[in-house]
């Protein structure tokens, strides 16, 4: 588990067919750089060490700050400011990490806080991994057909959805009048809460078409876990397609219009969040 990793520890990490290095600090403090020393291209994930907040090569010394610019070279009284590695934003939240990165070295990084997740103590992580299109499943949550697998019955949209810059929220209602209420944070992450139960979704695309899914259910574990099981082998199965125009499909026209202004937005020009177990 990421959120495991003591301080002055190193590991290399793969994200969207990405080769980074994560380590965390002397002052506790996670960072990520883009995998390869910029010297002679050594893995610094890799028998890398941690020295204060930098991280060093094992190869032949060089050191870079959680910024990727080089810090220091053992045999040198001079560092190479033409050379610097990719940073990547490292937020912790919920037993998560979440990733951000900008499109070069030189451009600024996002500065975002992680998703309010549910605080729970109690809640552990499931791992699954499965060939599916990331955007099919955090559109799940949101769709009535599938969404009522999670819920226990038939539900009716209740109400307009409402979006912010980074959240979708969606309320439906049960038969029975209970209510159930999905939240999609940024791109990454959905929260589904019900009467007694609540369950969290991360999404990493690791490489190509295969993604790794978190899941945390409190409540109803069993029930919800089978119906998620259930949602994802649906899900493996699709082939992402456009909506048919005229009006309907709501509230996914909704939520495919709001997932569209955010990733054409700056910090969706430089690359989705991305997230995986911490």
């Amino acid at each position: 588990m990421l959120s495991e990793l003591p301080v002055g520890g190193v590991i290399p990490l793969r994200v969207q067919g990405k080769e980074l290095v994560l380590w965390r600090g002397e002052s506790g403090e996670l960072h990520a750089l883009d995998a390869f020393c910029q010297h002679l291209g050594a893995h610094l994930g890799y028998n890398g060490r941690v020295c204060g907040e930098d991280v060093r090569c094992f190869y032949h010394g060089w050191a870079w700050s959680p910024a990727g610019e080089n810090t220091d070279i053992p045999y040198d009284s001079r560092t190479h400011r033409g050379r610097r590695i990719r940073p990547w934003t490292v937020a912790e939240q919920g037993g998560l990490v979440f990733l951000w990165y900008s499109g070069s070295a030189d451009q600024p990084q996002p500065q975002r806080p992680a998703p309010d997740l549910p605080n729970d103590a109690t809640r552990a992580w499931v791992t699954r991994e499965l060939v599916a299109d990331p955007r099919l499943i955090l559109e799940a949550l949101v769709d009535p057909a599938l969404l009522r697998f999670l819920a226990g019955g038939e539900i009716d949209l209740a109400g307009v959805p409402t979006s912010s810059d980074t959240r979708f929220e969606v309320e439906y209602r049960r038969d029975d009048g209970a209510a159930v209420r999905t939240a999609v944070l940024d791109v990454a992450t959905g929260v589904v809460v019900g009467p007694g139960w609540s369950l969290t979704v991360a999404i990493l695309p690791v490489v190509d078409d295969t993604v790794r899914i978190l899941t945390a259910i409190t409540g109803d574990a069993r029930a919800s876990d089978r119906a998620m099981d259930r949602i994802l082998g649906l899900v493996a199965d699709m082939a992402y397609q456009p909506l048919p125009g005229g009006s309907g499909e709501e509230p996914l026209r909704s939520f495919r219009a709001w997932r569209a202004d955010l990733e054409s937005s700056p910090i969706g020009e430089s690359g989705d969040r991305v997230s995986t177990t911490a």
